[in-house]
């Protein structure tokens, strides 16, 4: 007789668990996640035989089948995730539905899980983190859903190896999965194509005057791009009226579909039943969704040409539900910037999908909140967006609040209708955009119908601030319905929209960061007009000032709107609340956001702040190419731990998460690094490294937020413990102290004025006190000045004034105004120096962060003086700036607005963090003298430019000088210097992906 093999070892008188019994297991698990699976004991179907047509004999692990959308097959495998079985069930026909498997979910189980009893087995996978599994997630397009083999474009993911999770994990992945998301581009796609046509044809059939009316009353100033958002508004309602026909309260007021409608039209529905129909539901409620829809609808619009085209996008609407992508697909989201020409000029960039679904996810596993089951205390919960746009951000967290309220068995049916009554509130000064958000949140439970919502439009006309308003005030109107008859009305009435401060568990946003600049107000939107504009300007200035008597930092109108709309949700939140934005990385960073940072680092804990450091591909919302960062924070309460320190946990992922799964699975890892301790790491999503994290220390609570946007964390810890006067140590060699404690600039050297104080250059804007002339060779100058940057002259530590200067003579030639210019001239002299800073040093091309001049010269636009600083400060300060710890500091302290610049605001130059050259210490005077020496030796050697830092010879010499005057020079730093030079190189905010310098490093051939 052979040897008998056993796969796996038996533990103790059990023998090993069968593949059958854990996945009926699975299925029992799975089950109890979703109130639509519970209710239906078909929904997930397990171990079946006759499950697809033409393969009666095929018997999948599981099947899950949520109501109008398509079947998801899932295979269990011991091990690794079974892949090849799950391949072969895409385009099956299943035979319930008649419809094909577009998604399959493969999952491997460990082995040691076959060991367990059948009763851990249920209670752990009844557990969250209970038992973990492996998934991979497979997709495909179906040319034909009547041929169950042609299967086209399979997606995967992730691309490589799989995700882990538990049940509770398994069963959002099979909501998301009701939506392939190539499936969901083809759709976006096809809508988007329909509605240009539609909106061509309307154009077409109507005078010019009536497009233009009907353009305006969606407050688009473009004719083409308002009939294309009449088109999608006359879409999206065209489905939720089918829905509110077919069941509910309008049913029985005798609201018909769209088929009755087409049925009692002869084959074509009538504008006039169209009317009619909206105005049934209007009477009922639903105004941010048809109110737009019908005033849209302009009574001029042709009967017969608008008929055809409302029926064709009725007809759209239906194909859209026959899709089958059940209600987990931001339409809305995906669809509305593609339509939108304007939003770079109104800096209204909406969310992506996949951005919401992190910062909705990240948000929402910060609530104070641990009765998910209960429905009325889920329903209790305040959520607002207080410029929401289309939805995404609102749609994202009531997904993420309802998974939780299903996945810890939540049963109530009420819970969709008192969300959207008393819950939600969002506001926003497009009436198209709030349409698209009430037609989302709907949507998500589109078979209960709601009376009232919190969705509204606010108004801007008329010295009006539209949001903003509820920074001094409880309660503000909604001018969607104005003039819309309610059915308990007898005369048309304004409704008001209440957001109390202190209100809101949760505020999510991704605010406008419109900013005043180059002659453009911050109001400077679509329909309205200069007189307009400079009132409501009026009105938020006066309502900052209420802020700031308050006690409030935050708004700064140099930094935008976004620092206003930061104030606001401050306002609202109650403590312990969750605050989560979307913002331009420059918050991070820049000086105008210096009170923000403050109020935020003192007012808030365990702020989390994540960005993407990558070559490209970094903002977080539709067609916007600045760096942007989503941030994450909790009121703090009067009674928690008083602050001894600041502190920001910096994410730094290495690209934008591309899919809404992906995005829940990042959301989770990050969560998960929010839970422990430590100081930095690589972040990771099952063993592949995803990114970067690093916990930093501010020296002061409006100190920039350093390590964000740096895609090495080394680059941050070296950073950090420069911050603290010490050298970062690589492989072994440990950290050195300096000689010399780190300090600000403005201690070691005066500021010098910004060049709108000392002149203009000739031909531009008459300011300040002097005309400035490009400098000539021969010439004598008696005002010379340090204005601009030259690239290719300006390579040496020690340069030549680039132009001269004239006292600038002004038109008005009054006593006083003559007094005035004199002084200011007088003043400007006085601050003349040799030494200067860069303020915006285009690293890819530029060699030199500060410079000298051989006499005392004025500074300008490019260049700001330090003034009057002794002559060995001054020198120590310019290698200081231009060795690679200089560039270092400056990279994680400036603006990085653009990438392959660092740019300092004049403002924010005295806090740049410097070594006390200027001290009394005897360290302070050795490292002058280091520096008056060996300056004259480096000053006039050719510099390349900074992005080259790390094969530039001159620059390795001047750390040497550099590290000499910290009084840690030695062989072993200098391993560390070349270290931090290849480093930093190679951060995309420092090489700006600049294909020459990529090449240079060896990172692209």
């Amino acid at each position: 007789m052979g040897q008998i093999a056993f796969d796996g070892a038996i533990s103790g008188q059990h023998g090993l668990m069968h593949e059958e019994s854990f996945n009926n297991a699975l299925a029992r698990a799975l089950r109890q996640r979703r109130k639509a699976w519970r209710s239906n004991e078909y929904a997930v179907q397990c171990e079946r035989l006759r499950t697809f047509i033409a393969d009666p004999r095929a018997r999948p692990d599981l099947i899950v089948h949520s109501p109008d959308a398509y079947p998801i097959a899932i295979e269990v495998e011991w091990g690794n995730p079974a892949i090849e079985d799950a391949e072969k069930r895409l385009g099956r026909i299943f035979a319930q539905t008649m419809l094909p498997v577009r998604s399959v979910i493969a999952i491997g189980v460990e082995n040691e899980v076959r060991s367990m009893s059948d009763e851990e087995l249920e209670s752990r996978l009844a557990s969250p983190k209970g038992i973990r599994m492996r998934f991979v997630w497979l997709a495909a397009s179906i040319a034909d859903e009547r041929e169950m083999e042609d299967v086209l474009n399979v997606y995967r993911w992730p691309r490589e190896g799989s995700v882990s999770g538990d049940a509770f994990d398994l069963a959002d992945l099979c909501d998301l999965a009701t939506a392939p998301p190539r499936l969901v581009e083809e759709q976006t796609a096809n809508i988007s194509q329909h509605i240009r046509g539609y909106a061509s044809a309307l154009k077409e059939c109507v005078d010019e005057q009536v497009a233009m009316e009907m353009a305006s009353s969606l407050g688009q100033g473009s004719v083409d791009q308002g009939l294309r958002l009449a088109c999608c508004i006359w879409m999206t309602s065209w489905r939720m009226h089918d829905h509110l026909a077919e069941l509910g309260e309008l049913r029985t007021r005798g609201l018909r579909t769209i088929s009755e409608l087409r049925s009692a039209g002869a084959g074509l529905i009538t504008l006039s039943a169209i009317r009619d129909s909206w105005r049934q539901i209007l009477d009922y409620n639903y105004r941010s969704i048809f109110h737009p829809a019908l005033v849209a609808l302009h009574d001029r619009i042709p009967n017969l040409n608008g008929a055809e085209i409302l029926d064709g996008i009725a007809r759209l609407s239906e194909q859209v539900a026959a899709a089958r992508l059940g209600n987990s697909v931001d339409f809305a989201g995906e669809l509305f910037p593609k339509l939108l020409d304007d939003r770079a000029d109104t800096a209204a960039f909406y969310t992506l999908p996949p951005s919401a679904e992190l910062l909705a996810s990240m948000a929402v596993n910060r609530l104070e909140f641990q009765d998910w089951s209960c429905a009325e205390a889920v329903a209790r919960l305040k959520i607002a967006d207080l410029a929401c746009g289309t939805g995404t951000l609102l749609r994202a967290t009531y997904a993420r609040i309802r998974s939780k309220h299903d996945s810890y068995g939540g049963e109530a049916e009420g819970l969709h209708r008192a969300m959207m009554e008393k819950s939600i509130t969002g506001l926003d000064i497009n009436v198209l955009a709030t349409h698209m958000t009430a037609a989302g949140l709907s949507g998500v439970e589109i078979s209960t119908p709601h009376n009232e919502s919190n969705i509204g439009s606010v108004g801007i006309v008329g010295g009006l601030t539209g949001s903003l308003e509820l920074l001094v005030s409880d309660e503000v109107a909604d001018i969607t319905g104005e003039g819309v008859r309610l059915s308990d009305d007898t005369q048309s009435r304004r409704r008001f929209i209440s957001v109390p401060n202190r209100s809101q568990d949760l505020v999510i946003q991704n605010p406008p960061y419109t900013r005043a600049h180059g002659g453009r107000g911050v109001f400077a939107v679509a329909g309205l007009d200069a007189e307009q504009r400079k009132l409501s300007a009026k009105r938020l200035a006066s309502q900052v000032s209420k802020l700031r008597r308050d006690g409030s930092q935050t708004p700064n109108g140099q930094a935008g709107l976004g620092t206003h709309f930061s104030a606001l949700a401050d306002a609202k939140l109650r403590h312990g609340g969750v605050f989560s934005t979307v913002l331009p990385l420059t918050a991070s960073r820049a000086e105008s956001w210096q009170g923000f940072r403050e109020d935020l680092v003192k007012g808030y804990r365990d702020l989390t702040a994540v960005t993407v450091a990558s070559d490209s591909d970094f903002g977080f919302s539709a067609d916007t190419d600045i760096n942007e960062m989503l941030l994450v924070a909790n009121k703090r309460r009067p009674d928690d731990t008083p602050l001894t320190e600041f502190q920001v946990l910096c994410v730094n992922l290495r690209q934008k998460p591309a899919t809404v799964a992906e995005s829940m699975y990042v959301s989770r890892s990050i969560a998960e690094l929010e839970r422990t301790g430590g100081e930095d790491g690589l972040l990771t999503m099952d063993e592949r490294v995803i990114g970067s994290w690093i916990r930093i220390r501010l020296m002061r609570p409006g100190f920039p937020w350093f390590a964000l946007g740096l895609r090495n964390q080394d680059l941050a810890r070296v950073f950090s413990k420069l911050l603290r006067g010490r050298l970062f140590g690589f492989e072994g060699v440990s950290t050195r102290n300096f000689a010399l404690e780190m300090t600000c600039l403005e201690d070691v050297a005066d500021i010098g004025p910004t060049h709108h104080r000392i002149g203009h250059v000739r031909g531009n804007e008459a300011i300040g006190a002097f005309t400035f002339d490009a400098a000539s060779a021969g010439d004598a100058a008696l005002y010379p000045a340090l204005w601009s940057a030259d690239g290719q002259n300006q390579n040496k530590m020690v340069v030549k004034p680039t132009h001269n200067g004239t006292p600038y003579h002004h038109s008005d030639q009054s006593p006083k105004a003559s007094k005035l210019a004199k002084q200011n001239m007088k003043e400007m002299l006085a601050n003349r120096g040799s030494l200067f800073v860069s303020r915006n040093l285009r690293l890819t091309s530029q060699a030199l962060a500060s410079a000298l001049t051989e006499s005392p010269a004025l500074g300008g636009n490019a260049w700001t003086v330090l003034a009057n600083p002794n002559e060995g400060v001054g020198r120590a300060l310019a290698l200081w700036f231009n060795g690679t710890l200089g560039l270092v500091t400056r990279t994680g302290y400036g603006q990085s607005t653009q990438r392959g610049r660092s740019l300092l605001k004049i403002k924010a130059l005295g806090g740049l963090p410097v070594p006390d050259f200027a001290g009394a210490t005897t360290a302070a005077e050795r490292a002058r003298s280091i520096a008056s020496r060996e300056f004259d030796r480096l000053s006039y050697q050719v510099m390349e430019p900074a992005s080259y830092a790390w094969r530039d010879p001159v620059r390795c010499k001047v750390d040497e000088v550099v590290l000499d005057m910290l009084g840690i020079d030695a062989p072993e730093t200098r391993q560390v210097m070349n270290q931090i030079r290849r480093i930093w190189c190679r951060e995309p905010a420092v090489h700006g992906s600049n294909r020459k310098i990529l090449k240079a490093l060896n990172v692209i051939r």
